[in-house]
């Protein structure tokens, strides 16, 4: 797992992430109690559907998140549900309008080497400057009125469009460009609900603490966990966070973190079931904070500069 953070990691589904982000010039993102409150509900309110939430910890000045994304079929469902169908126009004219023309690239370079291959030079001319049929009445179908179409027009165009793997790559992608189109919309869905549930809550700061100005330092920062393991130390870590920084000597003498929600019985906006099941039952959970407390020093990889 790399301990560099990216503001443009691509969320894709089925995937782990460590998403955190502090306030700017490390100052205060809460305030008072009834603040953390709203933003554990808020945040539920926003994400759920979208994220299953295994660990939280709310600082002072900077928060952690450690989720799971859900799968393309549940996140653009939920999008339906809740009305979230608005799709921005600068993601319209980046993503979406390409998806078109590389469709027909890719079909202009396919026809060329059915017709052509056995013609000498073939391999410097591969393109047809005239798309397929198909492709033709795909293009004016959609790309006069694709600036303003909604969620439901984009599931419709991606059922006319080829199959594509999710990742060309074959590893986590680095940028949207890496997606196939239907995660590149789900992508943009996922991280454009955080970015909303974020600036929730720095308008409603600024409005009840009469500030102005950015709350935050930047666009919230994520982490991609490829392994297991690595999403169970990051478990971990954020429910040591507040002891990392003195607001407590134990895992139960701080109340904005997951951790008493993770093994009593409270309600909470973590997916309990799967969380457990990563470390074998509630006794694994205990056991593995335990052993992290005791050697935590061996995890500092996973620290960032938060304060």
């Amino acid at each position: 797992m790399s301990t560099h953070s990216n503001i443009s990691l691509p969320l894709t589904p089925g995937e782990f992430y460590h998403i955190y982000n502090r306030g700017n010039e490390k100052r205060l993102i809460f305030f008072e109690r009834g603040h953390y409150f709203r933003f554990l509900q808020k945040l539920t309110e926003y994400m759920k559907g979208y994220v299953d939430f295994y660990a939280y910890a709310l600082l002072p000045n900077h928060f952690h998140l450690c989720i799971e994304i859900k799968s393309s079929v549940e996140i653009i469902d939920e999008a339906k549900k809740t009305k979230f169908i608005y799709i921005d126009s600068l993601f319209k004219r980046r993503y979406v309008m390409s998806w078109l023309m590389k469709e027909g690239e890719q079909q202009n370079t396919m026809t060329a080497k059915s017709e052509g291959e056995n013609v000498p030079g073939f391999q410097h001319a591969t393109r047809l400057t005239v798309p397929p049929i198909w492709n033709e009445q795909v293009l004016l179908k959609h790309l006069p009125k694709i600036m303003d179409y909604s969620l439901y027009d984009m599931v419709e165009l991606l059922n006319e469009l080829p199959k594509h793997d999710n990742n060309i790559y074959g590893k986590h992608a680095s940028c949207l460009e890496e997606l196939s189109p239907e995660q590149q919309l789900v992508s943009y869905l996922v991280s454009e609900r955080f970015r909303r549930f974020l600036l929730s809550h720095a308008r409603y700061i600024n409005e009840t603490r009469g500030r102005t100005g950015s709350l935050f330092q930047k666009a919230f920062r994520r982490k991609h966990l490829s392994d297991p393991c690595d999403v169970k130390d990051v478990i971990t870590y954020i429910n040591h966070n507040p002891i990392h920084h003195g607001f407590g000597k134990d895992y139960n003498s701080y109340d904005w973190t997951s951790y008493k929600p993770s093994i009593y019985n409270y309600t909470s906006l973590l997916n309990k079931t799967k969380l457990l099941n990563l470390f074998s039952g509630s006794p694994g959970f205990i056991e593995g904070h335990k052993k992290y407390q005791q050697h935590r020093w061996e995890k500092e990889r996973f620290y960032i500069e938060e304060v």
